[in-house]
C-alpha cells in the first residue's frame, strides 16, 4: 500500500475547483480525438509544412501574369495535380537521403544543431520512404490521364521525361515494398532487402534526368536538388568508409548455447572519440562474408578501450558465425562508426525507465554504465532465452544503484542459483511472466519521487552459496594452496552459482554487520564471516530464520505488484517541473511493448523514444 500522508517536496497540480474530478464520456472523446490530431500535426510538423508549400506552389504559379489556364477542360487539373504531387515529393526526397549521412549526423549530434535534429534518423527515413511511395504513384497517375486525355501516351516511351518515368516506377516498387511493409520484412532475409534497396542509385540518376533544366526557376528543378543531394551522400559514404572504419585485428567471442555471441574488440581510440558511450555500428567479419556489415548496439566493457556487441542468431549471416565460432577464433573485424541511435538522447532526462525486450539489453547497458551514478536509472527487462539472461545477469547484479526488474517469459528452466520464490537479490528482482507495465511504470515512478527505496537484502541462495564458498576456501587451505589459487576457486564457484564474489560478500557482510576490509582482499571477508559462524554468532539456523524475516522487508514497496494510489498520484505531478525530467527509452523488437509504453507514455505525458532496427 502507498503512504499519501505527504508528498515531500515533489510539486504537485494545484487543487482546481473550476476542474471537475470525473469528466464525462463525452468530454474525454473530445480530449482524446484533440490529443490524437495534435499527435499528428506535431509530429514532423515541419516537413508538413515544407510539403504543403510545396504542394500549392504549382497552384500558385498558375495564377502568375501571362500563365494562361482552361479551367473548363479536365487535362488542366490532372496536369496540375500531376505537378503539385511532383513538387511534395522534395522535403522527403531530399532527407531520405541525408537521414543516411552518418558521418554528417555524427558530426552534427557534436553541435548544437543536434537540438533540431531528429533523434531516430532511420524512423524519419522510412518516413519519407512512406511518402514518397504513395506521392509517386499518385503523381504517375494524374501524369498517365493527362496524357491519356490529349492522346499523347507516345510520350512514355518517346520522350526523356516518360522513359526516366518508366525506369523510376520500375524501381520504386523494389525498393520500397519489401522494407516498408512488414509482411515481405518476414518473408525476405534482411540480405536481399538490403541488395534490392540499393537500386536507389538508379532511380534517382533517372530522376535527376527527369525533367531538363531549361525551365528554370519555373520548373526543372530536378537536377539541380538531387544531384546535389546524391553528391553529399556519396561524398558522406566515402568519409563513413575512409574515416570512420577501424579494423580490428584481435578479436574475442564468447558463444553462447543456441542463442547468440559476444564480440568484445579494442578499439582504437579514434574510434571512441567519435562517442563514448552507446550508440550503434555496422559491423563486418570479412571470413564469413566481406560484402556484408551489419548493425549491432554497442555497449561498454570493463575497459575503457573496449566495446561489445551481441550477435543474436536470427538469420543467414549470423547463423555462419554462429557455426564458425564453434572453433575458437580471433580473427579480424571491421568497425564502422559509432554513430547516434535513439538512446544517445538519455541524457536529456534525470529519470531513466529503460525498457529492453530480448537482446534490446544492450542499448540499456551502456545508458546504465554511463548514467547510472548521476542519475536515477531502472531497467525493465523482458527476456525469454534462459543463456542469455544468465550471461548478462552478471553484469547486471555489479550495478548496485540501479533497480532492475527482469521478467523471464522463457520456458526452459534456468539454473538454480535464481531463486524465483524468494527473488532477493539486492537491486534486482527476478520475476515471471509478462510484466504489468500498467502499474510498474507509474509505481517506479512513485518510488523515485518520494524516495522510497527497494531494501538491499540478501535471500537464501545467497546465504547456500556463502555456505559452499567458506567450505572451498576451507577445503584449499587444508590441501596447503595460496590465497591466489583459493580465491580464483571461490570465485569460479560463487560464479558457477550465478553471482560475482565480491558482490556477494560486500551484500553479506552488510547483512551481518561484519566491517569490510580496508585493503578489498575478498578472502579476509571470508575468513572474517567464516569465523563469525564459529563463533555462533550467526548460525545456519538464524541464516535462514534472518531470511524469512529479511524477505518481509519486500512489504514496506512492491513496485511489481499493484499499487493503490501510485497512479493518481503521478497524474497529479506538475508536468513541466517533475515529469518533464522522465524518460521512458525502448530497445526490442515487440510491437506489442512499443504500442503498450506509447499509450502508458501519452497517459502520464512523459517522454517516450524507441529504438528497433526493424531494417
Amino acid at each position: 500500500m502507498i503512504d499519501e500522508s505527504s508528498t515531500g517536496n515533489v510539486p504537485l497540480l494545484e487543487d482546481n475547483p473550476s476542474v471537475k474530478n470525473e469528466p464525462s464520456l463525452a468530454r474525454t472523446a473530445t480530449i482524446s480525438m484533440k490529443h490524437f490530431f495534435r499527435k499528428r500535426i506535431k509530429q514532423h510538423w515541419k516537413i508538413k509544412v515544407a510539403r504543403l508549400a510545396l504542394f500549392i506552389w504549382p497552384l500558385v504559379r498558375s495564377f502568375k501574369p501571362g500563365h494562361t489556364n482552361d479551367w473548363s477542360d479536365l487535362n488542366t487539373y490532372m496536369k496540375l495535380l500531376s505537378r503539385m504531387c511532383a513538387y511534395a515529393l522534395y522535403p522527403d526526397l531530399v532527407l531520405v537521403f541525408l537521414t543516411k549521412c552518418r558521418a554528417l549526423e555524427s558530426f552534427l549530434d557534436r553541435t548544437p544543431l543536434s537540438l533540431y535534429t531528429e533523434c531516430d534518423s532511420h524512423r524519419l527515413h522510412k518516413y519519407n520512404g512512406r511518402w514518397i511511395f504513395y506521392f509517386c504513384w499518385f503523381h504517375v497517375l494524374f501524369q498517365l490521364i493527362s496524357w491519356g486525355i490529349t492522346n499523347k501516351m507516345d510520350h512514355l516511351w518517346a520522350g526523356q521525361t516518360g522513359k526516366t518515368g518508366l525506369v523510376m516506377i520500375a524501381c520504386l516498387p523494389v525498393i520500397s515494398i519489401p522494407m516498408l511493409f512488414r509482411y515481405f520484412r518476414v518473408k525476405f532475409p534482411y540480405e536481399l532487402r538490403k541488395a534490392l534497396h540499393y537500386i536507389f542509385v538508379v532511380f534517382v540518376l533517372a530522376l535527376i534526368f527527369h525533367v531538363k533544366s531549361n525551365k528554370l526557376p519555373w520548373a526543372g528543378w530536378n537536377a539541380v536538388v538531387m544531384g546535389t543531394v546524391f553528391c553529399i551522400y556519396l561524398l558522406d559514404v566515402a568519409i563513413v568508409w575512409l574515416c570512420m572504419s577501424v579494423k580490428v585485428e584481435t578479436t574475442h567471442f564468447q558463444v553462447l548455447p543456441s542463442s547468440g555471441v559476444q564480440l568484445t574488440a579494442k578499439v582504437p581510440k579514434s574510434f571512441c572519440q567519435g562517442r563514448q558511450h552507446g550508440g550503434f555500428a555496422f559491423v563486418c567479419l570479412p571470413w564469413i562474408d566481406k560484402n556484408q556489415w551489419h548493425a549491432y548496439s554497442l555497449y561498454e566493457t570493463s575497459r575503457s578501450d573496449e566495446k561489445a556487441v551481441f550477435i543474436m542468431k536470427n538469420g543467414d549471416w549470423t547463423e555462419k558465425v554462429y557455426q564458425q565460432l564453434q572453433r575458437n577464433t580471433h580473427r579480424p573485424a571491421w568497425f564502422q562508426g559509432p554513430f547516434t541511435s535513439p538512446y544517445g538522447q538519455a541524457d536529456t532526462y534525470d529519470n531513466h525507465i529503460l525498457v529492453a525486450g530480448g537482446i534490446g539489453i544492450t542499448p540499456a547497458l551502456s545508458a546504465m554504465s554511463n548514467f547510472h551514478k548521476t542519475r536515477h536509472v531502472n531497467l525493465i527487462w523482458v527476456v525469454r532465452d534462459q543463456n542469455m539472461l544468465e550471461f548478462f545477469i552478471q553484469r547486471l547484479r555489479s550495478v548496485s544503484d540501479v533497480n532492475i526488474f527482469i521478467y523471464y517469459t522463457g520456458s526452459a528452466p534456468l539454473n538454480p542459483a535464481y531463486s524465483f520464490e524468494e527473488g532477493l537479490t539486492g537491486n534486482v528482482k527476478l520475476l515471471t511472466g509478462r510484466p504489468p507495465f500498467d502499474s510498474l511504470v507509474p509505481n517506479i515512478i512513485y518510488m523515485t519521487e518520494k524516495e522510497v527505496k527497494m531494501p538491499v537484502v540478501t535471500d537464501c541462495t545467497n546465504h547456500f552459496v556463502l555456505d559452499s564458498v567458506i567450505n572451498k576456501m576451507t577445503e584449499f587451505e587444508g590441501a596447503g594452496a595460496t590465497d591466489d589459487e583459493i580465491l580464483l576457486a571461490v570465485a569460479d564457484l560463487a560464479y558457477t552459482h550465478g553471482v560475482q564474489l565480491k558482490v556477494l560478500l560486500e551484500q553479506m557482510a552488510i547483512y551481518y554487520n561484519e566491517s569490510i576490509p580496508s585493503n578489498e582482499n575478498p578472502l579476509e571477508l571470508v575468513r572474517a564471516l567464516r569465523s563469525a559462524e564459529n563463533e555462533n554468532k550467526i548460525t545456519r539456523g538464524s541464516i535462514r530464520r534472518s531470511a524469512t524475516r529479511s524477505s518481509k522487508s519486500w512489504q514496506q514497496y512492491q513496485p511489481w505488484e499493484e499499487q493503490d494510489g501510485s497512479k493518481s498520484f503521478v497524474k497529479a505531478l506538475d508536468k513541466e517541473l517533475v515529469l518533464s525530467s522522465w524518460g521512458v527509452l525502448f530497445c526490442g523488437g515487440s510491437k506489442g511493448i512499443q504500442d503498450k509504453l506509447t499509450s502508458i507514455c501519452k497517459e502520464y505525458a512523459i517522454d517516450f523514444s524507441s529504438e528497433s532496427f526493424e531494417w
